[in-house]
């Protein structure tokens, strides 16, 4: 080869034993990048038998760190799931009522995942970590209509009664606090980085699921399954305690 050595010093090394093929790309998305891996990769197991070529570079670390993030993101979520429901449990001391809870957040992911599949957003470092933030921060509502449905079928000493009082007093409060988060989450659709826009647009949504979720799916299961452990308090009310003393007829 003839010139100056430092001319291909970016292409082979000083052996001219090893070479190095540059390509650049002009999207960094998850989808792009494993479309060139296996795209790159299928070529060489066919055109380089005897040879011995390896795909790296920073587009490469990108997506294996992508996809680390992705199963681990996965791991996360299920991990959060497990733990809210055994905490929930430990709290009002009843398994069905720690599935109650978790069921709105399982809405919520969903809802979460689906409206990513529909508007083209790609699964991301970013958008990833919105389902984790999001189970953290929704858990709540499930947890506040719980326990205050509970305390209106000990004071009303009927189940639908009690949706529609929890309804105007809890249900309200849970309204307006997810509205208010999810307009601060929106805040961040307005930056200009693709990750920080989506990650602003699904943590709002969440926050919306998942107490629509705690709101709807909560009282229809209350009232469909009648769990053991919401109507064994029907008998506490003041009602049913007033009527076993004799007090009222």
């Amino acid at each position: 080869m003839s010139g100056s050595p430092d001319d291909f010093a970016n292409f082979v090394d000083l052996g001219y034993q090893n070479a190095k093929i540059t390509v650049f790309l002009r999207s960094d998305k998850g989808s792009v990048l494993t479309e060139v891996d296996t795209t790159l990769q299928r070529f060489i197991d066919g055109h380089f038998q005897d040879t011995n070529a390896t795909i790296t570079g920073m587009a490469k670390i990108l997506l294996i760190v992508r996809n680390m993030v992705v199963r681990g993101q996965f791991m996360s979520i299920i991990t959060s799931l497990v733990l809210i429901w055994l905490l929930t449990t430990l709290l009002f001391r009843s398994p069905i009522l720690g599935l109650y809870c978790t069921a709105p957040l399982f809405f919520a992911v969903f809802l979460n995942f689906a409206t990513m599949g529909l508007s083209g957003i790609t699964l991301s470092i970013e958008t990833m970590v919105t389902s984790s933030l999001a189970i953290g921060v929704g858990v709540d509502y499930a947890i506040h209509f719980i326990h205050a449905y509970r305390e209106q079928v000990r004071r009303t000493g009927d189940l639908e009664s009690a949706v529609l009082s929890t309804m105007g007093t809890a249900g309200t409060a849970i309204v307006f606090n997810s509205i208010t988060v999810a307009l601060g989450f929106a805040i961040m659709m307005l930056s200009t980085f693709k990750g920080v826009e989506h990650m602003g647009m699904l943590l709002g949504l969440t926050m919306i699921t998942s107490a629509f979720g705690a709101l709807t799916i909560n009282p229809v299961l209350f009232l469909i399954l009648k769990p053991r452990a919401i109507t064994k308090l029907i008998g506490s009310s003041p009602g049913n305690q007033a009527k076993r003393e004799g007090l009222t007829p």
